[in-house]
């Protein structure tokens, strides 16, 4: 799951128009259309957010879930559009929307210094995924929608997950905002091992990590209230594979003993 910057600019909506602008794109109750630029990579279910620039406050004003892969459709410009140019967009579901920003432009720029918050292109890729995840935590509480992370959470949220849906076989479904749960609390390192991407492979690879389910999906069958904290733990790829090697599931604690038993 990725996450897409999109861009609202009051100097081509006039912001007396904005509301209005809106209602004009939107396919369905809670459904916004809105340009990807030139972006065709993007996938349903990844997630967006609606930034505000060109004149203050400057920042986040929506955020929601894309629907669809990106599509061709008559050019938002009419000028251009009665020429017959089209352009790319993608369908969003919008989980709050408002004209002053949710997250003002300086916190942004204090979360990331060197992100480029100000394009003026929508379907900009929101990366490392720490960022990413940052932000939408960030997002919720803001909001106060379906969940909110503190850094010490006493009471741990909880997710529904696990629901099969059918493929070529059946797979389970892993909730995103669970996942990003974890990390929030637990961080970005190893549990087991310790090794973190970032610090290892350098920013590019900041924000890397599998999140192990204590809880196995296959032998469960069903969904069920996914607790964040104590269900879910960060592992690298290579803990991960120790875990499940030998067709078992290892404690984190038995992989712990033994890599500690192999370094003696």
């Amino acid at each position: 799951m990725a996450t897409y910057l999109f861009v609202w600019n009051p100097n081509r909506f006039p912001l007396q128009n904005f509301m209005e602008e809106i209602r004009a794109a939107k396919v369905e109750s809670g459904t916004l259309r809105w340009s990807c630029g030139s972006r065709k990579d993007i996938s349903a279910g990844d997630r967006a957010y609606l930034i505000r620039l060109g004149i203050v406050p400057k920042g986040i004003v929506a955020g929601g879930t894309i629907k669809c892969a990106p599509f061709k459709a008559p050019h938002w410009n009419p000028e251009k559009a009665a020429e017959g140019e089209i352009a790319n967009y993608v369908d969003i579901e919008i989980e709050d929307m408002q004209i002053e920003p949710f997250i003002p432009r300086e916190e942004l720029q204090d979360m990331d210094p060197g992100f480029h918050w100000d394009s003026q292109m929508s379907g900009i890729l929101i990366q490392p995924a720490a960022l990413a995840d940052r932000l939408e935590a960030l997002w919720f509480e803001r909001t106060g929608l379906d969940f909110q992370i503190p850094e010490e959470a006493l009471v741990p949220a909880f997710f529904m997950e696990g629901g099969v849906k059918k493929i070529q076989v059946n797979a389970y479904e892993r909730n995103g905002k669970a996942r990003r749960a974890c990390l929030l609390h637990h961080g970005w390192a190893c549990a087991i091992c310790g090794m973190d991407f970032g610090a290892t492979y350098g920013a590019e690879a900041d924000g890397l990590i599998h999140v192990h389910h204590l809880k196995p999906l296959n032998e469960i069958g069903r969904s069920y209230e996914v607790d964040p904290i104590h269900d879910l733990l960060p592992v690298c790829p290579n803990c991960h594979a120790v875990i499940h090697s030998r067709g078992g599931l290892r404690s984190p604690e038995e992989v712990r003993a033994m890599l500690k038993q192999a370094q003696a």
